[in-house]
């Protein structure tokens, strides 16, 4: 505490305001940049090139399985994303019933369904036909085929439970993504008072050079003064790093989730979402018109529950 209190109140707020400023323009503006520019690659990538056959996920992923690898947030769109993708394969077939649209069983039976998509498909055949949008409302109670072990809470907790159990049974996640994700938070926590460090030396090293008056031991100083000022608020970067993890997650997907063997798998993930996204806003170049027509009808449920395209319709609640 002596290096503190020898220092003036101008210089302490000058070491406060130092030290925030760089926190914040970490958080919301290099590391977003950083992210994004990343992301670019691979949208530069796809839109440079004609497309002559399409693409394909690296691993056997429904619309809500890849939606998860980029946020742990499950809505109704992952569940409405599903239902179309079934419909397309001929899983489930959707008509229209006194106004409404219904989904019923169809003449398609797969033997390798998903935990969550066997789900969907089991309530749609205890209801013989019914609204998507009552698939997302209430709560259920739903029992795992294969383990039997019992899912209770609403419909929408019950299908990403489903969806994170599937991903671990088929090791695709770790078990325990929670504790992988605060030790992620650490690690960048870390990471981010280290840049703290070395810029505020630098910046003091700087000003020392231009002044003409080079004291390595004022430099010392300033950096174990900055290190009190760690110590006291590692709430308030514990949050910055929980944000920057978050963002790049957003960015570039959670590779904190993924087992050592699928990590490798997620700049492919990252590249079919973008391929998606050009698919749908029609800045891909085809070969053929045909080809894209096949292209967008095949990635509409991917565009909507990764939130590029809207939910059609006959899905939303004005249809109850």
């Amino acid at each position: 505490m002596d290096v503190w209190t020898s220092l003036s109140e101008g210089e302490q707020q000058g070491v406060w305001l130092l030290s925030s400023l760089f926190l914040f323009l970490f958080a919301f503006v290099v590391c977003p940049v950083a992210f994004s520019l990343r992301q670019r690659k691979f949208r530069a990538r796809i839109a440079n090139h004609i497309i002559t056959s399409s693409y394909k996920l690296p691993e056997e992923m429904t619309p809500a399985e890849l939606s998860y690898m980029f946020s742990s947030s499950i809505k109704r769109q992952h569940v409405f994303a599903s239902i179309m993708q079934l419909t397309n394969e001929g899983i489930l077939t959707g008509l229209m019933f006194k106004g409404m649209y219904m989904v019923r069983i169809g003449p398609r039976v797969d033997s390798k369904m998903t935990l969550a998509s066997g789900y969907t498909i089991d309530t749609v055949e205890n209801n013989e036909q019914i609204q998507p949008i009552k698939l997302t409302e209430g709560s259920d109670t739903y029992t795992v085929p294969n383990t039997q072990e019992k899912v209770n809470g609403s419909k929408l907790y019950v299908y990403w439970w489903l969806i994170r159990e599937g991903l671990r049974q088929r090791g695709v996640i770790v078990v325990n993504p929670v504790k992988a994700y605060v030790r992620v938070v650490l690690l960048a926590q870390v990471k981010l008072l280290m840049c703290t460090l070395a810029t505020i030396a630098i910046i003091q090293l700087l000003i020392m050079m231009f002044s003409g008056d080079i004291d390595l031991g004022s430099v010392g100083g300033l950096l174990s003064t900055y290190f009190l000022w760690a110590v006291f608020t590692l709430p308030v970067t514990f949050v910055v790093g929980f944000i920057v993890v978050r963002i790049r997650g957003r960015f570039l997907g959670r590779h904190w989730i993924l087992t050592e063997k699928k990590r490798r798998l997620l700049n492919q993930f990252d590249a079919f979402r973008e391929y998606v996204r050009l698919v749908q806003e029609g800045s891909a170049l085809f070969e053929s018109e045909e080809a894209e027509k096949r292209a967008k009808l095949k990635t509409l449920p991917y565009a909507v529950a990764l939130g590029y395209a809207k939910v059609p319709q006959q899905f939303t609640p004005k249809n109850k």
